[in-house]
């Protein structure tokens, strides 16, 4: 690995060596491909055979010629040009027969969505590129037949084109997040290589002054051990997202113990704080990547849209400044919706950022709400939508708007029009996921210089308003129960075990589900709240839960993970009535939910 070559740059170059190759391999095993299904002629077809034959013959030799190109060089512009060239000729090609058979109710639509998958789906092409390659297969389906064609069967010619635009839409979504895969695994081959690379340096090092330098053979062997559990990690990235809650908990866990030594008055402190805002920084990536993905575990409750609105109003006007207007037309209707609150105010949030950097000469800002029906009429004039009552938020700007081609693109991960560093792309991205986790639909409405209106629908309910008690969520509070603490990372469990012991409380550790069990039947007298893991090995967190609960009925139990809604779906965690707290919370919420379970807060 070349180190003056950058992460980015690393991960560049071993996706375009990937594309090279892999196209290489699909331009020879297409050309094969296309001569066999010439057995698919003879058998639909025969008095096309031949002609037919000659078609692939032709397209054959193109796309062999396209592959003498291809192995010119690794260049990403020439292999973009090959895969749009590849999937022009053999989707001409594919056309050409289906004018020659059967037009629009030609079977060999099955042809185009084929080219589709064999062109986009095996090779890691751009997205754009994806999307500009599917555009021109799929018209070179759509267009001879509207031009040249007498279209009789409308419900074959629709049909096989929802196929096709359904086999391209897929094509294009695996596109997707196969990149993303690929830019995560080559980013951790980078850092892996990086740090043996490192290691090779200190081996050298230690060989030559193993005799003088004891102490620092000791620090470069510590060096060496962390790098190789680094390396290990890289290795088992599919638990990313719980080991970087755990890590990002034992930070937090450790700033707080740390804090808790320091005087009001130390310079040091300032370095804690620095350091806690980093953290949350991490963190707030993390949950929003999670938002997205529709996987982040929600308290979803009664609550009413206008006066989340009405409370998130002085913080809203901070954000737009004094040179933008804010206006609310709040409904008298009932605005209850089952949501979670703090992700309402994010919405408003990300939706009033958004905005505010859309009007940077000033303008006005409205937010609305209103209840809507949605219905057959609804439906079919937007295209969306399932029937029942919903309350609308409305957020209108006068801002410069946007054209088409940003407009659908609003909502993608990381997609933003600002300047590097700006902004990181996710607001809207962030709103979309919320909304679609809220069982919601979001509209946009738009044009240049003629400002941006979002439309985000919420199911009604009939309930009443859960209203929250107002807490002091400046300190923690202790106390001097005993509190069984199940979790299978050492660190985690050991950080966790001093934020509680500092805070008054006696611990008993346990590193995994029987472990809990054994613990508990040992000690279930003195014992006053099992803290539980959700997943751990032996036997997870619900499990043990059962175990306790058969012995103790009204035990307490509270449940913490850094997995997302689905893994603790799976486990039967999230249903009413089990008491839960993510690991990405602060050491002081942790205390509060603990304080608040043991004195059957709810």
């Amino acid at each position: 690995m070349d180190l003056n070559m950058t992460k980015d740059e690393y991960i560049e170059l071993n996706i375009n060596k990937l594309f090279y190759s892999w196209l290489n391999i699909l331009l020879i095993s297409g050309a094969v491909f296309i001569l066999l299904l010439g057995f698919l002629d003879y058998v639909s077809t025969p008095s096309n055979f031949k002609k037919f034959l000659i078609y692939r013959i032709v397209a054959v030799a193109i796309v062999l010629l396209l592959y003498l190109v291809n192995r010119i060089k690794v260049s990403k512009a020439l292999q973009n040009s090959v895969t749009i060239l590849s999937g022009l000729i053999v989707s001409t090609m594919v056309a050409l027969m289906i004018s020659k058979f059967g037009g629009h109710q030609s079977p060999y639509f099955a042809g185009m969505m084929l080219v589709i998958v064999f062109v986009l789906g095996f090779v890691p092409v751009d997205i754009k590129i994806s999307a500009v390659t599917s555009m021109i297969i799929y018209g070179n389906y759509l267009l001879p037949i509207l031009f040249y064609d007498n279209i009789s069967n409308e419900s074959y010619f629709f049909a096989a084109n929802g196929f096709i635009l359904a086999i391209a839409f897929i094509v294009l979504l695996t596109r997707y997040l196969n990149q993303k895969r690929l830019s995560v695994a080559f980013g951790l081959q980078y850092e892996i290589e990086d740090q043996k690379k490192q290691l090779e340096e200190y081996s050298v090092r230690l060989e030559q002054k193993v005799e003088e330098r004891t102490k620092e053979l000791e620090v470069l062997n510590e060096q060496l051990r962390q790098s190789q559990k680094m390396e290990a990690i890289g290795l088992l990235a599919g638990g990313i997202a719980h080991d970087f809650s755990n890590i990002l908990t034992t930070i937090k866990g450790s700033i707080y113990i740390i804090s808790k030594d320091l005087d009001k008055t130390s310079p040091m402190l300032k370095y804690t704080e620095q350091t806690l805002s980093s953290v949350n920084k991490a963190n707030n990536l993390t949950q929003s990547l999670l938002a997205f993905s529709r996987k982040q575990t929600f308290v979803l409750q009664p609550v009413s849209l206008n006066k989340v609105i009405n409370k998130a109003e002085n913080l809203l006007a901070q954000v737009l400044g004094e040179h933008i207007e804010l206006t609310k037309i709040l409904t008298e209707k009932n605005t209850v919706i089952m949501a979670d609150r703090n992700q309402i105010e994010q919405i408003l949030m990300n939706l009033t950022t958004n905005a505010r950097d859309a009007m940077s000469d000033g303008g006005k800002l409205t937010i609305k709400t209103d209840i809507s029906e949605i219905d057959e009429a609804f439906k079919r004039e937007h295209g969306y939508g399932a029937f029942g009552k919903y309350v609308l938020l409305t957020v209108s700007d006068t801002g410069t708007g946007m054209d088409e081609e940003i407009k659908g693109n609003i909502f993608e991960p990381f997609f933003t029009t600002k300047e590097t560093g700006k902004g990181s792309g996710l607001g809207l991205a962030v709103t979309y996921g919320i909304v679609k986790q809220h069982d919601g639909f979001i509209d946009v409405e738009t044009a240049p210089q003629k400002g941006t209106t979002f439309r985000i629908y919420f199911p009604v309910v009939e309930a009443k308003e859960v209203h929250q008690e107002n807490r002091d969520v400046s300190s923690a509070t202790g106390g001097v129960e005993t509190i069984l603490l199940a979790e299978d990372d050492t660190e985690m469990r050991k950080i966790m075990r001093d934020v509680l012991s500092l805070s008054g409380y006696k611990v008993i550790e346990a590193n995994d589900g029987e472990d809990a069990v054994r613990a508990f039947m040992k000690d279930r007298d003195r014992i006053d709240l099992a803290f539980l893991d959700v997943r751990m090995p032996k036997k997870n967190g619900r499990m043990v839960y059962d175990e306790i609960k058969r012995v103790s009925p009204e035990f307490k139990i509270l449940f913490m993970s850094g997995y997302t809604e689905n893994i603790i779906d799976s486990h039967g965690i999230s249903e009413e009535g089990f008491n839960f707290i993510s690991k990405t919370a602060s050491p002081d919420e942790i205390l509060r939910k603990i304080r608040e379970v043991l004195d059957n807060v709810h």
